[in-house]
């Protein structure tokens, strides 16, 4: 291939000192080849390509036996569509067993990216293998057309642009998904309630569906974002802010508590009707004491609608016309949250600001 067909293909950061270079992209610097024609030329062409260790696996058995966990410490793996298999004293290749492996590798490892090996480009193998997760397909060069140059440069770039969507992908998605991980693992998540309200599973669930919409963004097509208006990327941080809202659910006490209002020398506990003093509780108006352990976010401050010439509380039926002010201790200025000993009235709603409550609960749990 000539200097400047290289440059072509291997742009931007792929092309240093005008050779193809990876490493920018490999984190860990390893790469997995499972192929039982490994030992044919293709680890060796590997090596060469991303200039880094390639490992090899090359049956269905050494996969099964291979430990799970040194998986994850893959920058990459390629696996062969038709991987041997040993049934008895008969030895088989069939797709369905590389699937398999397909499978359970993206369901356990999600953020590690598996390029399916091929000589079929047949459109249904495609389809079928990026149903099972595979984060794309390269169709290895058939002996028969070696040497022809513009099949091979063809093919050279097909593999390029593979290896490239593939990492740059997974250099985002990535460290997403190791922070999902650290999030489920937390003692703080652990200890979130999963009943009755289902919180935990509810939060768990929407992280997944994030970055599995996070990782959809990067494959959609350009028809849908231009002719239905809307993306998946975006999509996804519209699933993980609704979090925020679980989150608030799970760590907020909310309560209307009866209450008592001073008003000349009497302190009022009840309506007229004897029903207790208490926080407005209507469909289109309810109100609520938001704490977090002894810390109070938001509170309301009552008091009666007086009379304007006898100074006595207003009545309507046999209930008390109330007037409420809301109150915080919990203030943003300046661009700072700030603890003030004291309550004062705000005007900001702060049961709708879900910036303050996941910032108060920032500021109180952790």
């Amino acid at each position: 291939m000539l200097e400047h067909e290289r440059e072509e293909i291997c742009t931007g950061e792929f092309l240093i000192d005008k050779k193809l270079n990876f490493s920018r992209h490999l984190k860990n610097k390893k790469v997995l080849l499972i192929d039982d024609n490994a030992s044919n030329g293709w680890q060796a062409t590997l090596e060469k390509v991303f200039a880094c260790p390639v490992d090899t696996l090359t049956s269905h058995e050494e996969v099964l036996d291979f430990e799970k966990t040194k998986f994850s410490s893959y920058d990459l793996i390629f696996l062969d569509l038709y991987l041997p298999l040993k049934k008895g004293h008969n030895v088989k290749k069939n797709s369905e067993d590389s699937l398999s492996i397909l499978k359970a590798l993206k369901m356990e490892l999600p953020q590690v990216p598996v390029i399916v090996f091929t000589a079929s480009n047949k459109s249904w193998t495609l389809l079928e293998i990026m149903q099972m997760g595979a984060d794309g397909m390269y169709v290895k060069e058939s002996p028969d057309f070696i040497g022809e140059g513009d099949h091979s440069k063809q093919n050279f770039k097909s593999f390029v642009v593979i290896v490239k969507d593939t990492l740059k992908k997974y250099d985002i998605l990535r460290p997403y998904w190791q922070h999902i991980q650290s999030i489920l693992s937390d003692s703080n998540f652990i200890t979130i309630s999963d009943s009755p309200q289902k919180l935990q599973s509810r939060m768990a669930e929407r992280l997944k569906m994030f970055y599995g919409l996070l990782k959809k963004g990067f494959e959609q097509w350009e028809y849908d974002k231009e002719t239905f208006f809307y993306s998946d990327y975006e999509l996804s941080f519209i699933t993980l802010w609704s979090v925020l809202n679980e989150i608030q659910e799970a760590y907020f006490h909310k309560e209307q508590p009866n209450i008592s209002i001073a008003h000349g020398t009497e302190i009022y506990t009840a309506h007229p009707d004897g029903s207790p003093l208490t926080y407005w509780d209507e469909p289109s108006h309810k109100q609520q004491k938001w704490t977090i352990g002894s810390s109070v976010f938001c509170d309301y401050e009552y008091t009666f609608k007086t009379d304007s010439i006898t100074s006595l509380p207003k009545v309507r039926g046999r209930k008390y016309q109330l007037t409420s002010k809301r109150m915080s201790g919990f203030i943003l200025t300046w661009n700072q949250f700030i603890m003030n000993s004291a309550s004062q009235e705000i005007r900001h709603d702060y049961e709708r600001d879900i910036r303050m409550q996941i910032a108060f609960i920032l500021i109180k749990k952790f």
